[in-house]
Formats: C-alpha cells, structure tokens, sequence
C-alpha cells in the first residue's frame, strides 16, 4: 500500500486535473466542495464516492449479469462471442450486422452493418489499441479501474434499418427524476437528435423538443 503522503499527493493531483479539464470543456469553474450542477456532481463522485458497486456498472459484462440476476436472461442481449483473444475472435465466420464491444470503456465499439465487407486486420489492430488502454487512468473514472479487458460481440438491434431510439433515465435517491431521449445515435454525427425531459412529458412535446448535436457534441435547438 502506498504511504499516505504518497496517496494524497496523487489524489492532489487529479483534482487538479480533473478541475482544468471541467473548465477546459464546460468554459466555468468547477464547484467541487459544493456541487451545484448535475456535471459537477459527477466529477465530485468520480473523486469521492468510490463504492464498488461503480466497477461492476462500468464493466459490461458485469452489468449483463446484474441485469440478468433480477430481470432474467431475457432482458439482455444475447452474446455471440466472448473472450480477450484476438486471435479467437471469429470475424471470418460471424454474420452481420453486429457489434463488436470492448468491456472495460466508453466508446469502444465497432459497428458492422449487414452486407458490409470486414477487414479483419483493420478491426484487429483497433481492438488491440483499444484493449491495451487503463480507460479508468486515462479518463480518471475510478469506476474502471480494474475492469477485466474483455471483448463481447452482440447481434446489432435495428429499427428500419437504423438504430432504435434510446432512453435513459436520470435516478436520483431510487426515483426517477428526467429522461434523456435520443435518436439516430448510432449514425452520422450531424444526424443525431436528442433531448431532455420531466417525467411527465408528453408525446408531442417530445417530438418537438429534438436537438441535434454540434460538431463539438453540444445540443442545438431544432425547434
């Protein structure tokens, strides 16, 4: 175990970080002490709140299986591969569409669409970059840290030949306090629409508040 000095001069030190990031991106301060937006929060628990409970919502394997434990299997998607070896991972003889994911990372991912041709070196070579990067040191996500570094390939969902619109709701003390709703997320940037609601909004309100996202991931209006 590391000396206490040591610890602390580390922990300085990525607070030090993770305040010029925040300014860097968001153009104000970080209110750490007492956050007072939604984003500062966050940056709060990524310094602080290290329940281990983060680790296995970070791991996507083991998030599959959390689901799976209280939901049943049918809640998930099923899987088409597992494993860490590149070798293994048969992009000779899987079918699209597919997706190709990387457990331990935001992002990782690779998109095979039906009827597209496969390069197998190319795929490869990104997995192993990818594979060979300690995302929770990089991004200072203390959730990560630790993630077994697995590759998992899931049968790619669709909707009319995109992809489904996707629902996120925001928890704050087990209740359910907003929703973040998007479309056409997996397509072009410029093509991606989403927005922000109560949990009362209604169906018209919701099709009329779309924004689409700037080339910097900023929401515009398309009212």
């Amino acid at each position: 175990m590391l000396p206490i000095t040591r610890r602390l001069r580390r922990w300085y030190r990525l607070i030090r970080t993770v305040r010029r990031i925040y300014k860097e991106c968001l153009h104000h301060p970080l209110h750490l002490v007492r956050p007072r937006r939604f984003s500062e929060k966050m940056q709060w628990r990524k310094l602080f709140d290290l329940d281990p409970i983060h680790m296995v919502f970070c791991d996507k394997i083991a998030t599959r299986e959390y689901v799976a434990q209280r939901l049943g299997p049918d809640a998930i998607v099923p899987i088409l591969w597992q494993g860490h070896d590149l070798i293994g991972l048969p992009l000779e003889t899987l079918r699209p569409p597919y997706i190709i994911k990387c457990s331990h990372g935001s992002g990782f991912n690779i998109v095979i669409r039906a009827g597209e041709v496969v390069d197998c070196v190319a795929i490869r070579s990104q997995l192993a970059l990818w594979l060979a990067i300690d995302f929770g040191l990089k991004m200072i996500e203390p959730g990560y840290r630790g993630v077994p570094r697995w590759l998992l390939v899931e049968p790619l969902l669709t909707n009319q030949g995109g992809f489904p619109a996707e629902y996120k709701f925001f928890m704050f003390n087990g209740v359910g306090r907003f929703v973040l709703f998007r479309a056409n997320y997996g397509d072009e940037p410029d093509e991606r629409t989403q927005d922000y609601y109560d949990m009362q909004w209604p169906w018209r309100d919701r099709m009329a508040g779309l924004t689409t996202l700037n080339d910097h991931g900023r929401s515009c209006s398309r009212k």
